[in-house]
C-alpha cells in the first residue's frame, strides 16, 4: 500500500491510500472520503492540488518510498469521473510538471510550489470521483475520493460541540444573510420527536435554552438500537433516549444506567452489561454488550441523533427541492488519540449516507466531516473577534508570534500553542495537549471539603464513604447532590470568606451513625447538610485546604505541560516566545482557579466572556489549522526515565531538530513576582463575542514556501536515533508506545487514520496503548460519583492523586 497526500479546495489536506487493483476490487465498498467545495459557476477555481515534492509513501518502509515523475502525469475525465495517473521517478529529485491541455471540465496549472486541478464554469456534474492512479514498480495502484462541488446556497455548515457537562450545536445555511445561531436542540428534539414530554421537567434541559445538558440514562435489558434511526423511535425500548423526565428518575434507574459523561465514557469507567431484545434488533448483531464496547457506537448515534435532528430542521427551513450539503466540524477534546478520531469522521460520514437513504425528504446530496481541537477553535473564536476589532488594519494576529490558549471546561482541560506562519499566513498548532480533568475535578475538591469536615483526614473512613456513594446511593440523590455542589462551587469566592462546616453540624456523631448505617444512604444527610449550609452562606469556607490544593496544582499540572513542550520559551535564551494567554472555557467561572492560572504564568493574559460559545464561534472561521487535516498533533521523541518516566531535559522534535528543555523547576524559580497588571482582568484586556454571521471557506492563495507542517503532511517527519528501550513517540501530549520497531533511524508517517512509524524496511501502527488513561488522567475524580469502582482503594482521598504526578 502506498499514500498520497492531497490539498483539497486550497484548505485541507487529505491522504488518500493507494492499494493494488486486486485490492480495491476486493474492496469495491470501502469507505471513501467525501469532500463540499463551494463554488460559483460563473468562475474557476483550484478543487485539488499535489505538491511538488510530495511522495508516494510506502507502507512497509521509507526505503521503498518513490518520489512522482510528474512529466509523466496523465488526467481523463469520462463523466462525472476523473482519473489522475502518475509514475514513480527514476530519482529521488522531482521532475517539473508538464502543461497539461484542458480536458473536459478542468483546466491544470503548474503553480510554484503546486500541481492544480481547476474547475471550469462548464462543470455541471455536481459530483466527481476522482481515481488516482499510481504506477510502481511495474505494479498499478488506486485510491478515490468524492467532491461535491455546488454553490453555497446548498451548504449547510454545521459545528458540534459535543460537551462532558452540555452540548451545543450551530446549522447555518452559507448563504443565509441571518447571524451565527446556536440550535435549541432540547426545544427541537420536543417538536420533531418527544412530543409527548412537552411541558415536562427533563434531565437534559438547562437554563440556557441553547444547550443540552449531557445526562445520558442506556437501558440494560431488552433494548433496541440503530443509530441510524429517527431518535426516540423504538419509545421504551430505545437502548438511549435524548430526552428523559425528571420526575421518572426513581422508575428509569430501575432498568436504566445514567452515563453523565458520554464523551469521557470510552476510558472504561462503566463495566455494565447491556442485554438486547434480540441479535437481530441491534447494531451490535449481538444478544449482549459490556458497555465499556458498545460507548463508541453509542457517542456515534448520539452525534447521529443530534445531526439528524439539524437536517429536519433545514427541511422544514428550505424549499422541497433544495439539494442540502452538510460541512461538518466536530470539536474534539486534545485526549483523544487519533485513532478514535478516525473512527468518527468515519462513523459520522457512513452514518449520514445511511440516514440519506433512508430518509429522501433530506434532499441530502453529500457530506464532508471534520475535527477541530477544542482549544484550537477557542483560539480561531478569539481571532474572530480581535480581527473584528481590527477589521481596517488587518488582522490582529502577529505573523511569526505564538499564542498560548488554555481551554478548560467540565471534563477535560485543552491547551494549544499556535503560530500564524511569518510568509505563508498558515496557522499551526504547534503544541496540543490536555488531560482529563477540569471544573469536575474541582466539584470533587468540594466534595472531599466536605467530607474531611464531616468524618475528619481518616484515609480509610473517608474512602469507605465515598466507595458506599459510588456502589451504593441513589441515582436521583447522586443527581441532587451533584446539583448541590454545583451551587457551592458557583458562589464560593475564596476560603475565608465563610463560616466553619462544623458550625451546621447540629450533632456530629449522629450525623457520621447516619452515613455508614448499611440501610441508609449516605448521601441524604451529607445533602441536607449541604443545602442548609447553601441557603445559610451560599458555599463553604476551604478549612482544609484541599480546594485551595486543587486550584493550584491543576494550574500547576497546565504550566508544567506547558514549560515542557519546548514551544513556550527559548530554551537558551528562557525569553518566552508566547505574546498573548488566552484563556476560555467555562472552568474560568470559577476565580481561584482563573487567578491560579494569571499567577503561574508571567504572561499578558486575555479573556473572553462568552466562555461556551466562543469554542462555536470559531469553528465558523474561515481559517485552517494545520492544513485543516484532521491531524491531532505533530509526533515528538522524549528520553525515557526507566519504564514510564519521561526525562524533560531534551525532546527530538524530527528532522534533526533537538530542543533542550529545562528542569521545570529550574523555570519555576526563575518565574519572579508578576506584574499587578496580570493579576487581575482589565477592560482592555476582555473580549466580548457577540453573534457573527458565518464566514464561508473562501480560498486563499497557495503558498510559494512549504512550511514545516505541510512537509510532515506530504512526507512525514524522520528522527535520527530512536531506541524503544529508552525512547518513547508522544503526540498531542500523549505516548504512542503500542509499536514493533525497535531502533531508529525511523520515518513518523500520518495516514489521514493513524500514524505509521517506519523504519527503512518495516512499518507498524503507532498507537496508544490500551487503557491508557485510566492510569495517568483524573478518571475518577472527574466522573465521581457516577464512574463504576471495583475497590474503594480506587477512590483518591485528596482532590488530586499524588502518583499522577500532578
Amino acid at each position: 500500500m502506498y499514500y498520497l497526500s492531497i490539498l483539497i479546495d486550497h484548505r485541507k489536506y487529505q491522504t488518500v491510500k493507494l492499494l493494488t487493483t486486486n485490492e480495491a476490487a476486493n474492496q469495491s465498498n470501502a469507505f471513501v472520503p467525501s469532500f463540499v467545495v463551494e463554488w460559483d459557476n460563473r468562475s474557476t477555481k483550484p478543487v485539488m492540488s499535489i505538491a511538488h515534492e510530495a511522495m508516494l509513501i510506502h507502507h512497509g518502509g521509507f526505503d521503498l518510498d518513490r518520489s512522482i515523475n510528474w512529466a509523466s502525469l496523465q488526467v481523463v475525465q469520462a463523466g462525472q469521473e476523473l482519473t489522475i495517473s502518475l509514475s514513480e521517478a527514476a530519482t529521488d529529485t522531482p521532475t517539473t510538471t508538464p502543461d497539461l491541455a484542458g480536458i473536459g471540465d478542468f483546466r491544470f496549472d503548474n503553480e510554484a510550489s503546486h500541481w492544480q486541478c481547476i474547475v471550469q464554469n462548464s462543470f455541471r456534474a455536481a459530483h466527481l470521483e476522482v481515481l488516482i492512479r499510481a504506477t510502481i514498480g511495474g505494479q498499478d495502484y488506486e485510491g478515490k475520493l468524492q467532491l461535491h462541488i455546488v454553490p453555497k446556497q446548498q451548504i449547510f455548515d454545521v459545528v458540534m460541540d459535543f460537551g462532558s457537562e452540555a452540548s451545543q450545536l450551530v446549522c447555518h445555511g452559507r448563504n443565509s444573510s441571518t447571524n451565527f445561531r446556536r440550535m435549541p436542540i432540547v426545544e427541537n428534539l420536543l417538536d420533531y420527536y418527544y412530543s409527548d414530554l412537552k411541558n415536562k421537567p427533563l434531565h437534559q434541559q438547562t437554563a440556557d435554552r441553547e444547550l443540552y445538558r449531557s445526562a445520558f440514562f442506556v437501558k440494560k435489558k431488552e433494548s433496541v438500537f440503530d443509530p441510524t434511526d429517527v431518535p426516540g423511535k423504538n419509545g421504551e425500548e430505545e437502548l438511549i433516549n435524548l430526552l428523559t423526565i425528571k420526575d421518572d428518575t426513581d422508575k428509569l434507574i430501575e432498568q436504566y444506567e445514567l452515563v453523565s459523561n458520554l464523551k469521557l465514557a470510552h476510558l472504561g469507567a462503566y463495566n455494565f452489561t447491556i442485554k438486547f431484545k434480540s441479535p437481530q434488533t441491534n447494531a451490535f448483531r449481538a444478544l449482549e454488550q459490556n458497555a465499556t464496547d458498545a460507548v463508541v457506537r453509542l457517542q456515534q448515534a448520539v452525534i447521529n441523533y443530534f445531526l439528524q435532528t439539524a437536517l429536519e430542521a433545514i427541511r422544514r427551513n428550505t424549499r422541497e427541492d433544495q439539494p442540502v450539503y452538510l460541512a461538518i466540524k466536530l470539536l474534539v477534546p486534545n485526549v483523544f488519540g487519533q485513532h478514535k478520531i478516525a473512527q468518527i469522521i468515519y462513523g459520522t460520514q457512513v452514518g449520514l449516507q445511511q440516514i440519506a437513504d433512508k430518509n429522501p425528504d433530506f434532499n441530502l446530496k453529500g457530506v464532508e466531516v471534520s475535527t477541530l481541537s477544542e482549544s484550537d477553535a477557542s483560539f480561531l473564536g478569539y481571532k474572530v473577534a480581535r480581527d473584528s476589532e481590527a477589521r481596517y488594519r488587518g488582522s490582529y494576529l502577529e505573523p511569526g508570534k505564538r499564542y498560548l490558549v488554555i481551554d478548560v471546561g467540565k471534563g477535560t482541560t485543552d491547551f494549544s500553542i499556535l503560530q500564524l506562519h511569518p510568509e505563508t499566513k498558515q496557522l499551526a498548532s504547534l503544541y496540543r495537549s490536555g488531560f482529563i480533568g477540569a471544573g469536575n475535578v474541582l466539584s470533587y475538591a468540594f466534595i472531599d471539603t466536605v467530607l474531611t469536615a464531616v468524618l475528619g483526614t481518616n484515609t480509610d473512613q473517608r474512602q469507605n464513604i465515598m466507595y458506599k456513594i459510588v456502589k451504593s446511593s441513589d441515582t436521583s440523590t447522586k443527581i441532587r447532590f451533584m446539583e448541590a455542589i454545583e451551587q457551592l462551587k458557583i458562589a464560593y469566592k475564596s476560603q475565608n470568606s465563610y463560616a466553619k462546616i462544623d458550625t451546621f453540624i447540629i450533632d456530629r456523631e449522629a450525623l457520621i451513625r447516619r452515613i455508614n448505617d448499611p440501610n441508609e444512604d449516605a448521601l441524604d444527610p451529607i445533602l441536607s447538610l449541604l443545602e442548609d449550609i447553601h441557603k445559610q452562606q451560599g458555599s463553604i469556607q476551604d478549612e482544609s485546604q484541599i480546594i485551595t490544593d486543587t486550584v493550584n496544582k491543576l494550574a500547576d499540572r497546565i504550566h508544567r505541560q506547558i514549560e515542557q513542550s519546548g514551544a513556550f520559551r527559548d530554551p537558551d535564551t528562557q525569553e518566552i516566545k508566547v505574546v498573548k494567554l488566552i484563556l476560555t472555557g467555562r472552568g474560568f467561572l470559577f476565580e481561584p482557579f482563573r487567578n491560579a492560572i494569571v499567577n503561574v504564568f508571567n504572561k499578558e493574559v486575555e479573556r473572553v466572556e462568552d466562555l461556551k460559545k466562543i469554542c462555536l464561534q470559531g469553528a465558523f472561521n474561515s481559517d485552517a489549522i494545520n492544513y485543516g487535516s484532521n491531524l491531532v498533533g505533530f509526533p515528538e521523541s522524549y528520553q525515557l526515565y526507566g519504564k514510564q518516566g519521561r526525562q524533560s531535559k531534551q525532546i527530538d522534535k524530527g528532522n534533526g531538530v533537538l530542543i533542550d528543555v529545562p528542569f521545570y523547576k529550574r523555570v519555576m524559580g526563575m518565574v519572579g513576582g508578576l506584574n499587578e497588571a496580570l493579576n487581575s482582568y482589565s477592560e482592555d484586556h476582555t473580549v466580548l463575542i457577540s453573534d457573527l454571521q458565518s464566514k464561508t471557506n473562501e480560498p486563499k492563495a497557495l503558498p510559494h514556501i512549504k512550511t514545516e507542517e505541510e512537509d510532515f503532511l506530504i512526507r512525514g517527519k524522520q528522527f535520527n536515533d530512536f531506541d524503544k528501550a529508552s525512547k518513547v513517540i508522544s503526540i498531542c501530549g500523549l505516548d504512542y508506545r503500542k509499536h514493533t520497531i525497535e531502533k531508529g533511524p525511523i520515518n513518523i508517517f500520518y495516514t489521514g487514520d493513524d500514524f505509521l512509524i517506519r523504519n527503512a524496511k518495516n512499518a507498524s501502527s503507532l498507537q496508544l496503548e490500551p487503557k491508557y488513561v485510566q492510569t495517568t488522567q483524573l478518571v475518577v475524580q472527574t466522573l465521581f460519583p457516577f464512574v463504576e469502582l471495583t475497590s474503594q482503594h480506587e477512590i483518591p482521598v485528596q482532590s488530586l492523586d499524588a502518583e499522577e504526578g500532578i
